[in-house]
């Protein structure tokens, strides 16, 4: 749907906005820069991957914004 903002648009939206490439927020998470596009493909990607709570928790506090607004 066009205009739809989904986890990943978010995520991504939110890492852009602080001018970070993929590989530095996965390295301020501690994940791989794969799982990073992974979490920001959109729904119905092949490659798609959903994060664990404990990885939106932590997405929620360096973006600054709450598990309720990623979520949203």
């Amino acid at each position: 749907m066009a205009g739809r903002h989904t986890l990943g648009a978010r995520i991504k939206q939110g890492r852009q906005g602080r001018g970070w490439t993929q590989a530095q927020l996965a390295r301020v998470l501690g994940i791989s820069r794969v799982h990073v596009g992974r979490l920001e493909a959109p729904w119905g990607s092949a490659y798609r991957s959903d994060p664990r709570l404990s990885t939106l928790e932590q997405l929620a506090k360096v973006l600054e914004t709450s598990m309720a607004e990623l979520l949203s």
